[in-house]
């Protein structure tokens, strides 16, 4: 598997695991698991303070720190001592242009209910197709991503008039919480996805879900990731604090080399 197609099936994965973000100052843990044709466990840590946004993620033997500031319009990707810098300001007017229509989005209720992480959530249906344009240079060529399956929400939890607002403004100004480097070949998946998570945030805070994922499409990637198929990505929220959080948690840390793109 080359390197691109790798990156981004991770990409993806860890932008429907992880893109749980707050606008207060909060701090979520989940355990996330994946399972299928790439079978990984890790855990993935967000902290939020104000529109800036600070994402460890360590799944199998990647592991990633994603720096997000919403209005500076930037994203840092750290990955050990080197770290890559990226003005979003082009992609997240290139975002706010994409139609939602590139998603079909259905939540229902089960009646259900799940104690997780100490809170009571409500069980929830999702059942979801991301149309994937690929940009008109990629030769990745168009895919269709279906996800569906059981997701566990909160109402009332900590930091969630926070949780909703935030994602209402980064839906508003075109802001995505994945990779660039990948984000940049199909920036319509990006925009699908955020949008996804902004609609169950409706529900609540999602704090458990089970999602079956599986691709279709017209391409060499969409070939190789209908492999895919029955793959289950799965995510738990482990603990959630709202305790202040440090301004230089959401900097660069000093001795590491920044390339700018």
């Amino acid at each position: 598997m080359s390197p691109i197609p790798q990156r981004s099936i991770v990409a993806f994965v860890l932008a429907a695991a992880c893109s749980l973000p707050a606008a207060a100052d909060v701090t979520l843990r989940q355990k996330v698991s994946m399972a299928g044709m790439m079978s990984m466990q890790g855990e993935s840590v967000t902290y939020i303070k104000g529109h800036k946004m600070r994402i460890e993620s360590n799944m199998g033997k990647h592991s990633t720190v994603m720096l997000m500031d919403v209005d500076a319009k930037k994203t840092i990707i750290l990955e050990g001592k080197k770290a890559e810098a990226f003005d979003m300001s082009a992609m997240m007017a290139q975002q706010a242009l994409i139609s939602d229509a590139s998603i079909e989005f259905e939540l229902k209720p089960t009646g259900k209910k799940r104690e997780v992480a100490g809170a009571t959530c409500e069980e929830h249906q999702l059942d979801m197709v991301v149309h994937a344009k690929a940009a008109d240079d990629n030769p990745m060529g168009n895919m269709d991503i279906r996800m569906n399956g059981p997701g566990c929400s909160v109402k009332g939890a900590p930091g969630f008039d926070e949780y909703l607002a935030f994602y209402d403004h980064a839906v508003k100004v075109g802001y995505f919480f994945a990779d660039p480097r990948a984000a940049q070949a199909n920036p319509g998946r990006e925009r699908a996805m955020t949008v996804m998570t902004r609609k169950m945030a409706e529900t609540g805070m999602p704090y458990w879900s089970s999602f079956k994922v599986s691709i279709e499409g017209d391409g060499p990637m969409a070939a190789m990731m209908a492999k895919m198929a029955g793959m289950t990505l799965e995510s738990t929220v482990t603990e959630v604090s709202t305790a202040p959080l440090a301004d230089d948690l959401f900097q660069v840390p000093a001795g590491v080399k920044v390339k700018n793109n």
